[in-house]
């Protein structure tokens, strides 16, 4: 042990590359974080994916029976995939009319000629300037009168109700399913 511990071991050579070290730790670091988030993330994430991919047929067929159990699914999985492309743009949709509208509540407390000196267009022009990003939210607080809300972190609250509901939506549904009478299963044969 001691003889990997020596001096001549652990201190460099006066010829030796010191840019190794830095680009080796940071190396190491990013092999620890990665293996560190696996081993976090990875069971957590398998349970729930892979967990809920696995039960999903089983439930469906025991809400609608096995018989066409392969199309409920798809259909089911088409629907997942239509939400996965919906959702955000829905989510999206949904922020940019709060942003239009804190943007519009905001101009209604600027004085006009104090909004032309900051950004040298009156204010029919506001549109334009909000396309190119050059009038946002924090621009205009800069000049609205003091004591007016920053309305940023209420932007995603109508974001936030509509899933919300749509849980709620989700939950109620799924409380009302009951499996098909048997009058109605398929006989044998």
């Amino acid at each position: 042990m001691a003889g990997l511990l020596s001096k001549e071991r652990i201190i460099a050579p006066a010829d030796y590359n010191r840019w190794r070290v830095p680009l080796a730790s940071v190396a190491i670091h990013l092999c620890i974080g990665s293996v560190y988030a696996w081993s976090i993330y990875n069971p957590s994430l398998t349970r729930v994916y892979g967990g809920g991919f696995a039960t999903i047929p089983a439930y469906l067929a025991d809400i609608f029976g096995t018989k066409y159990i392969g199309g409920i699914h798809g259909r089911l999985l088409t629907a997942w995939s239509t939400a996965g492309v919906l959702g955000p743009l829905a989510i999206t949709s949904l922020r940019q009319n709060s942003v239009n509208r804190a943007i519009d509540e905001l101009m209604n407390k600027i004085d006009p000629i104090v909004f032309q000196a900051q950004f040298g267009a009156p204010v029919d022009q506001l549109e334009a300037l909000v396309s190119k990003n050059s009038a946002t939210i924090s621009r205009l607080m800069e000049i609205a009168p003091p004591g007016t809300l920053d309305p940023t972190s209420s932007l995603y609250n109508s974001t936030m109700f509509l899933m919300a509901a749509l849980l709620a939506i989700a939950l109620v549904s799924n409380a009302f399913m009951r499996p098909v009478h048997p009058r109605h299963h398929l006989g044998k044969g």
